[in-house]
């Protein structure tokens, strides 16, 4: 397997709701710093829960093994596009589905026999976008970037800010993935 493309898209949490978040309104002179801010925000709740946060399309290609009906896909992937042959002939969507869990993705073909040892071309996306970003990762991201708004440093007089506050941990605890799992299943 081989990834061939990856191309950020979107954060989930647009620039808009974070200003609104912040109420900042109209005023254009923080806007750099509330969208580095934002992407900073992201990048600390992806390192908390262990997932891909910020969606991201992949193309990769895979390879169906004799007598196999699926095969494991190299990202954790929230959806497929499109699964072709090498020379671009399209599989409908009918004889293929995504199987995912927290850890794992698995494409799984109807009529395997038909791809059996074929390598298969896969596009398909990872990560949430603004539809389908758990509330309460949205909300813990909101929340970090408030922190970080307001704090311009860790050292301020009789508080702490090099911590994230309980409510954003305690909202993204439950969708924190461990890097630990039994491979044997």
């Amino acid at each position: 397997m081989r990834y061939t493309k990856i191309r950020a898209r979107n954060l989930p949490v647009s620039a808009e709701l974070a200003r609104a978040h912040l109420r900042i309104g109209d005023d254009t002179h923080d806007h750099a710093l509330i969208d580095a801010k934002l992407e900073m925000a992201v990048g600390i709740a992806e390192d908390m829960t262990g997932r891909r946060i910020r969606d991201r399309y992949v193309e990769f290609d895979v390879l169906l093994g004799a007598a196999e009906d699926a095969v494991r896909l190299p990202a954790r992937t929230a959806a497929i596009a499109e699964v072709s042959s090498p020379d671009g002939i399209l599989t409908p969507d009918e004889d293929y589905l995504l199987l995912a869990d927290d850890y794992d993705a698995h494409l799984l073909l109807i009529d395997a026999e038909r791809f059996s040892g074929r390598k298969l071309h896969v596009k398909a996306t990872e990560g949430y976008d603004a539809e389908t970003i758990p509330p309460a990762i949205k909300a813990a991201i909101l929340l970090i970037l408030g922190t970080l708004y307001d704090n311009e440093s860790d050292n301020i007089v009789g508080r702490s800010v090099s911590e994230l506050s309980l409510t954003a941990e305690k909202l993204l605890a439950p969708w924190r993935v461990t890097p630990y799992r039994d491979d044997r299943v």
